[in-house]
């Protein structure tokens, strides 16, 4: 995730996206710089690029280097100690679950069928957006939002709770708010968000309660920014007596372990907290 989808090509595009910004508002006298139309087919490729480098040097090449062999398919356990990828049944004597997470939305009426980009899907853009409502004001909703508004998008950000960044400090929030505010961007907090639907001319429209009243805001894009979903549908894991949490996510004890003693779990597919240090820490102690 970390070199595919998460900091790598998000962290490529946003630091692009901050260059072209600082072209045009620099703020110093005497320095002219011009920034022309931004071509996102061409930045995207650039970063599939970077992707797929760093994945073959820091994972293809190891793999090779390790001697291990690789099946790509789907897995799903057919008891506690079966193993099928596709057609191929295999067993072991101790099992590693580290499927990850993906975006979650929420049960917004008319959010599936308007249609939404996710982190990673918005990664992929070939074109930027006219205007984009993100939903979910933590920490991937911000830097995205940023990103498109850097790119020179209109952007509204919408939150469910009372303030941006709402589970760090207030002050940080504050100075999150002020600081996107003065980039352009609309911040709404306290937005609970009614309904989507789908414009005959291909936009949106985002309906939200706040502060009792009603506001609607027409948008060609919707980004939903709302957390991740652990990687486990599919697996079998009932039938592998593996036990998992009312978000999905695999039950581990102190050293990882499953339900199964003859299974382990590392990473986004636990509770624990979805970071990259905590997912490579959680494999070392696995392994």
């Amino acid at each position: 995730l970390f070199v595919n989808v998460g900091c790598v090509p998000s962290k490529f595009l946003l630091r692009a996206a901050e260059l072209y910004w600082q072209a045009q508002h620099h703020g110093f006298a005497g320095i002219p710089t011009w920034a022309g139309p931004v071509d996102l087919r061409a930045l995207v490729a650039q970063k599939r690029e970077l992707v797929a480098n760093l994945r073959k040097e820091k994972y293809e090449d190891l793999v090779a280097y390790y001697g291990w062999d690789v099946l790509h398919g789907v897995a799903t356990f057919e008891d506690a100690g079966t193993l099928r990828v596709n057609g191929t049944v295999l067993t072991a004597g101790a099992y590693l679950i580290a499927t990850g997470a993906s975006p979650a939305a929420p049960p917004i009426p008319g959010l599936a069928e308007a249609g939404y980009l996710t982190s990673t899907s918005a990664l992929e853009l070939d074109e930027v957006p006219e205007s984009l409502a993100v939903i979910g004001a933590n920490a991937i909703g911000l830097e995205l939002g940023q990103y498109f508004r850097h790119l020179g998008s209109r952007v509204v950000l919408l939150e469910l709770l009372p303030r941006v960044a709402p589970f760090e400090e207030p002050e940080v929030s504050q100075a999150l708010t002020e600081a996107l505010a003065r980039e352009g961007m609309e911040i709404v907090p306290a937005a609970q968000i009614t309904r989507v639907a789908a414009q005959p001319n291909g936009r949106k429209v985002v309906q939200a309660t706040v502060e009792g009243q009603t506001r609607r805001w027409e948008v060609t894009h919707i980004l939903v920014a709302t957390g991740r979903r652990p990687n486990t549908a599919g697996l079998g894991l009932d039938r592998a007596g593996i036990a998992t949490d009312r978000r999905g996510a695999v039950v581990v004890d102190d050293t990882l372990r499953t339900t199964n003693p003859r299974v382990w779990a590392a990473g986004d597919v636990t509770p624990a907290p979805q970071f990259v240090y905590v997912a490579a820490y959680e494999g070392t102690l696995a392994a």
